[in-house]
C-alpha cells in the first residue's frame, strides 16, 4: 500500500486488521515516528520492520522513536555507518545489517576506464542528497586533497532534484542507464 498523506496513514492503520498481515515494513521517507504513534494509539499487534536509511538529518526524531519500538518489531540498516550511529542513540534496539546490492562488475568497468591506478579513489554510492551525508564529503575534499597526494571523487547513485546547483564547483562527467 503506497501511502502519500497522513489521512492516508491514519486510514490505513485503523483498517490494518482487515488485511490480516504479519508484519508492517515501513519506508518512512515522510513519516518518521506517526506509524509507530499510531501503532499506540490504535493499540494494534503489529510488529514493524523499519528501515534506518540514514542517520544525518533525523537524529532527534529517531531518539523519539526509541521508547515506541518493540521487541518484535525488526529495525533494518543498509550500512555498518547507520547502524553504529544507531546504536549510540540505543543500545537496547538490534539493528540488523542488510547492505544495498551493487552491480560491481559495472563499477569496475566505469571505475578502471576513468582512472589511472596510481591515484587514490574515495567513492561514494547513495542517494545524491543532503541527508546522505554527500555535502559534507563533499565540503571536506578539499582538507582531504590538502592532505593526501593524488586522491580523486567518485559519486555514483541517482541525483536528487536539485543537487548540483548547491555545488557549481562540482564537474558532472556522466550519466550511467541501467541495462
Amino acid at each position: 500500500i503506497a501511502i502519500s498523506s497522513r489521512s492516508q496513514l491514519e486510514k490505513t492503520f485503523s483498517e490494518v486488521d482487515k488485511y490480516k498481515l504479519d508484519y508492517l515494513y515501513l519506508n518512512t521517507g515522510n513519516f518518521l515516528s506517526e506509524p509507530f504513534l499510531l501503532r499506540e494509539k490504535l493499540n494494534l499487534n503489529i510488529p514493524i520492520i523499519f528501515v534506518l536509511h540514514s542517520i544525518y538529518p533525523c537524529q532527534s526524531a529517531y531518539i523519539s522513536l526509541v521508547p515506541l519500538i518493540r521487541e518484535s518489531d525488526i529495525v533494518i540498516s543498509p550500512s555498518r555507518y547507520v547502524k553504529k550511529s544507531f546504536a549510540r542513540i540505543s543500545e537496547k534496539i538490534k539493528v540488523h545489517l542488510i547492505p544495498h546490492f551493487l552491480d560491481t562488475e559495472a563499477i569496475q568497468k566505469c571505475s578502471s576506464r576513468s582512472f589511472r591506478k596510481k591515484r587514490k579513489i574515495i567513492t561514494f554510492m547513495g542517494r545524491l542528497t543532503e541527508a546522505k551525508g554527500l555535502g559534507l564529503l563533499i565540503k571536506c575534499m578539499p582538507k582531504i586533497i590538502a592532505k593526501v597526494e593524488n586522491v580523486h571523487l567518485n559519486i555514483m547513485g541517482p541525483m536528487a532534484k536539485n543537487f548540483l546547483k548547491n555545488y557549481p564547483k562540482l564537474e558532472y562527467t556522466k550519466h550511467i542507464e541501467k541495462e
